[in-house]
Order: structure tokens, then C-alpha cells, then sequence
């Protein structure tokens, strides 16, 4: 559920006028514990960068977790009008009508309320593995696609207006 808070952080996420936060920061904005945190970088899940502060989280890293673990609807309805500024075409929701057997949509139902996510985001997400499959032919085949597969990661970006 998108909540105020929920809100917040991602504005501050997407809309941070730096390239980088501290590692505390980063785990508060992610809303993980400073346990979380360490495992997600003992593990290499969060790639860190030095600053003259020491070790850091880059922004497009946050970008990239919130992206994975958040339904873009949701990241859409908390930018606002700066969606369309702050993230690609590629990567912006678009609507869909699809027709699924009965089962398969009580499922995505189940699991979304299971997930606090939406069943969109489900989707998404297990699309991924197929995106994975078939990178070469499918950014072969979509302008553009490889460019969306890769944001925030390919890009130097500068910081929202």
C-alpha cells in the first residue's frame, strides 16, 4: 500500500539531488533495517562507492532496488508530475488488457494480497525471468529495450529538476 511515508521515500529516492547517500540513508529510505542492510551488502545485493565520506550507496542503486521491489504505479503516483522527467519512456507503466484463465487470475490476486504488492507488480516481476532469456533478440527486435532493461544503471544522470 502506498502510504505517506511510502511516498516520501521514493520522492527522496528518485528525486535526490545527489549521486549518492550514506549507507544509514540508503537503508532508511529502502525502510530495512540497519540488519538488512548489512546483509544486503555483505551479500552484494547494494553495490558501494567510495566518497570522501568513505563507502556510500549510489542513487541509481537505490533507484534499482525500489524499482524491483516497489510496482512502478506506485513510483509513478509518488513523482507525480515528475515521472515523466525523472524516468524513461522504457520504463514508464503503460496499461493493459490481457485475457488469463480464471485460476491464474485468482493467483496473481492471492499473491499480490500475500506480497502487499499489486498484481501487476507480479507480473512484472516474473517477467523478468523471460527479459533475462531473451535480452540479445529482444533489444535486437524493441528500440529501446536494452537501454530500459539497464536504467538507472547505464545512464550518468543529472539530478531532477
Amino acid at each position: 500500500m502506498l502510504t505517506p511515508d511510502l511516498t516520501e521515500r521514493i520522492r527522496t529516492i528518485f528525486l535526490h539531488p545527489r549521486s549518492f547517500v550514506s549507507i544509514d540513508e540508503a537503508g532508511a529510505l529502502l525502510g530495512w533495517s540497519a540488519e538488512q542492510m548489512r546483509e544486503a551488502i555483505e551479500g552484494q545485493d547494494i553495490d558501494l562507492t567510495a566518497a570522501c565520506s568513505g563507502k556510500v550507496v549510489p542513487c541509481d542503486e537505490l533507484r534499482a532496488l525500489t524499482l524491483h521491489a516497489l510496482p512502478i504505479e506506485w513510483i509513478e503516483r509518488a513523482l507525480g508530475a515528475r515521472a515523466a522527467r525523472v524516468l524513461p519512456p522504457g520504463i514508464r507503466s503503460r496499461s493493459m488488457r490481457v485475457r488469463i484463465p480464471a485460476y491464474q487470475a485468482a493467483m496473481l490476486d492471492y499473491l499480490a494480497e500475500q506480497q502487499h504488492t499489486t498484481a501487476g507488480h507480479v507480473i512484472a516481476a516474473a517477467l523478468e525471468d523471460l527479459v533475462s532469456e531473451r535480452l540479445e533478440v529482444l533489444a535486437q527486435a524493441i528500440p529501446g529495450f536494452a537501454d530500459a532493461v539497464a536504467w538507472p544503471h547505464a545512464h550518468d544522470e543529472l539530478p531532477p529538476s
